[in-house]
């Protein structure tokens, strides 16, 4: 452990406190107000301690790129990860090194913007599915789970880009056992007081049972898919083909596996909490809910493209305002190898940086009224200040690898939902957060349709 000394010799400011708990229940209670009031006192850089554990924590782009770019090979993912590691493997969220470097070579070129592109069908046709699925309710006047049904648009088209398989077939085990998984796990990741994996603890046998039901059906389609050949159009297809260019040897089954599973977590979650957080500012903001639907239907042709989406003035600045705003990811953390210089800092050999995307996003120094709500600050290839004064994918070289697919994939569902309905949400006061891995609504969003 590191000892409080060695964080005093870094020169960064410590936030004081007599507790031997330190700033546990403050910071547990709600991080993000937590780290934004000490933020405004002690400035962009400072130090603290949540009973045994020391932190440092930054807003300061400089010093994020640093961690993200700069010097990204003098550190490593936190502590959180590698729990995340029980369920995710050593896939590319997860894994480290040369391993995780040869891996992110192999597997980028699926994720060309091309190859992304070839999926936007897939999209639009599990968008148009949910709009039918909401007509009953939209009938009979009632509302619907926006973000619960965002998860499941956004699973559905996972499994069918990802896997060439639907939810209601041989995925079915997705869809029932990666939220049990994932809840079980989030305890472990969030709560201090968690009881080690190793008890057996209902809790614990409920995650390892999902987690083998989760890989019998991935190892299972991995090794049909090899057996029949890989001539499908979906990414187990295209990674089946790939090839490591010194060695000529692909992925393995469980490495195979572990991606699977990575995609799955990462490519539902994150975009289903970003739409859901568009709805509800769009619901803010009446007038620009109006305009973007005015623009879909007068320029998206019934038939589209990418391209044309492109070309809806105002679809891609709402989002990107909307993720500004509300991240999904609201927290990462780096661990450093080495004592090194940071910016004006020390930083000792595994010192735990954390940083959250909802603070840079709101800096003053780098962006005007940072608190409104100005989708046009993002019109006519405006961009901000500073690199990493927005990073809603991360960056550097573990920049979020299906960035262009939840970008491509927001703006298909939004496309069909707005141009068949019109949202109406009767209580609009802020719903607050839920901390987890993604900054999630703490009350359901019930939003009822209304055809436009």
């Amino acid at each position: 452990m590191i000892t409080q000394v060695t964080y005093a010799q870094s020169s960064v400011p410590t936030l004081p406190t007599s507790s031997p708990l330190g700033h546990l229940r403050q910071y547990v209670s709600n991080p993000l107000q937590f780290l934004q009031t000490h933020t405004q006192t002690m400035g962009d850089t400072f130090h603290f301690r949540l009973v045994g554990r020391q932190l440092i924590t930054t807003r300061d782009p400089d010093l994020i790129q640093q961690l993200l770019q700069g010097q990204h090979r003098d550190f490593q993912k936190n502590k959180a990860y590698r729990k995340l590691q029980l369920l995710l493997g050593q896939g590319l969220f997860t894994s480290e090194g040369e391993y995780w470097l040869a891996n992110r070579r192999m597997i980028q070129p699926a994720f060309h913007r091309e190859q992304i592109m070839g999926y936007m069908q897939v999209m639009r046709q599990y968008a148009q599915d949910l709009l039918r699925m909401w007509e009953p309710n939209v009938q009979e006047g009632k509302p619907v789970h926006f973000l619960a049904d965002m998860t499941q648009v956004t699973l559905s088209v996972i499994a069918k880009t990802m896997l060439g398989v639907d939810l209601e077939g041989e995925a079915q085990a997705v869809s029932e056992q990666l939220p049990l998984a994932m809840n079980v796990l989030l305890g472990k990741i969030t709560s201090p007081l968690a009881t080690p994996m190793w008890l057996p603890t209902k809790n614990n046998r409920q995650f390892q049972q999902a987690v083998q039901e989760l890989d019998a059906m991935l190892l299972q389609l991995i090794e049909q898919r090899r057996r029949q050949g890989a001539t499908g159009k979906d990414l187990l297809s295209t990674l089946l083909q790939l090839k490591d260019e010194e060695s000529g040897i692909g992925l393995t089954d469980v490495q195979l596996r572990d991606e699977m599973m990575t995609f799955f977590l990462a490519g539902h979650e994150t975009t289903a909490v970003a739409l859901t957080w568009v709805l509800y500012v769009l619901l803010l903001h009446p007038e620009w809910l109006t305009r973007l639907q005015t623009e879909l239907r007068q320029q998206l042709p019934e038939t589209y493209s990418p391209q044309d989406l492109q070309q809806v003035p105002s679809l891609m600045p709402l989002i990107q305002e909307s993720m500004r705003l509300m991240p999904s990811v609201w927290i990462l953390g780096r661990l450093a190898k080495r004592e090194m210089p940071w910016g004006p800092y020390t930083l000792p050999e595994g010192a735990s940086v954390i940083f959250s995307p909802y603070l840079v996003h709101r800096h003053p120094d780098y962006w005007d009224r940072p608190e409104d709500f100005l989708p046009e600050r993002w019109m006519g290839g405006s961009t901000p200040s500073h690199k990493y004064a927005y990073f809603p994918f991360g960056g550097g070289p573990r920049l979020c690898i299906g960035n262009h697919f939840a970008l491509l994939e927001m703006q298909v569902i939004l496309a069909e939902m707005l141009t068949r309905y019109t949202p109406r949400m009767n209580d609009l006061s802020h719903p607050g957060y839920e901390y987890s891995l993604t900054l999630r609504p703490a009350r359901a969003l019930m939003v009822s349709m209304d055809p436009t």
